[in-house]
């Protein structure tokens, strides 16, 4: 492992080891005030109040400290961005494994699906999604108010829908590999689809399976931002940057550390993820990063 990263580009490298800081400030500092102190408690009293040493930023409108709201946000942002677009990347590679390997019909139902899809704006569609009484299909009132119910409905809708980025590109890259000689001397000498599969076609994608899944993350970062912004996302107490964000737009002219913090994250986060998805799609090219 440790000479695998050694042959990693030292510029690679660089982004990959800010991508975990950042992953590891906000995903585990969420975690330890979940589990230790929960979320931060309302005080009347103490709105607005500007920074000193118990509160480092401050306070929010309901009194709460805003450091905690804004750790706590980003590991909720960024943690339901990696959840759901594992989600989708599973079912993606899956669907695009079938679709690569076994082709005809296969092949063209799954992309005819992906084009109905790609033809759809998933922002209204989800917008309308997360509308619906979930009461009239048998969802218990006790779901609907858990307060993280919110959240796993987003990913769990878009799990089922957002895989079609990724299917695209990892059909290209199986078809690529599917027609090399080593894959063609495996079949002759009888070895099994799925070992074929597991063995010889995966691994050799997985460079464009992290690219795709960079972007994605990427992607449902801005998505949940926008979801909660307007209201229709994670909705508080649970906090999010998109909810705080939404938050703070109307405070601006009194707090605008609070309208520019939570903004400039998300911008700062979703660009590491596309750098470090350009990274190594650009490196990809020259040779194979994994070997």
């Amino acid at each position: 492992m440790l000479s695998k990263w050694k042959n990693l580009p030292k510029s690679l490298q660089i982004v990959l080891i800010l991508n975990l800081l950042v992953l590891g400030l906000f995903l585990c500092g969420s975690l330890y005030i979940s589990i230790f102190h929960g979320l931060s408690p309302v005080h009347l009293s103490e709105i607005f109040m500007d920074p000193f040493w118990t509160h480092p930023l401050g306070t929010d409108q309901l009194g709460r400290d805003y450091l905690t709201q804004y750790i706590l946000g980003g590991g909720i942002t960024i943690g339901f961005a990696i959840i759901t677009a594992l989600g989708c990347s599973i079912i993606g590679t899956f669907l695009a494994t079938i679709s690569a390997y076994y082709g005809k019909s296969t092949d063209r139902i799954i992309l005819r699906i992906n084009d109905i899809l790609t033809a759809i704006p998933l922002l209204p569609l989800m917008a309308v999604l997360m509308m619906l009484d979930l009461r009239k299909i048998g969802i218990p009132n006790e779901w609907i108010h858990f307060p993280l119910f919110n959240l796993i409905k987003i990913s769990v809708i878009f799990s089922f829908i957002g895989w079609i980025q990724i299917t695209r590109a990892m059909r290209g890259a199986l078809l690529k590999i599917k027609n090399q000689p080593y894959i063609f001397a495996a079949k002759a000498l009888g070895i099994s689809n799925v070992h074929i599969i597991l063995k010889h076609l995966l691994p050799n994608a997985l460079q464009t399976y992290f690219v795709s899944l960079n972007l994605l993350i990427a992607q449902l970062m801005l998505f949940e931002t926008t979801l909660s912004f307007f209201g229709i996302g994670i909705n508080p107490p649970i906090p999010s940057w998109g909810n705080l964000l939404s938050d703070a737009a109307y405070l601006f002219a009194h707090k605008p550390l609070q309208a520019i913090l939570p903004g400039l994250s998300i911008t700062c986060t979703v660009f590491l993820f596309h750098l470090t998805g350009q990274y190594i799609s650009h490196f990809q090219q020259k040779k194979n990063l994994w070997a």
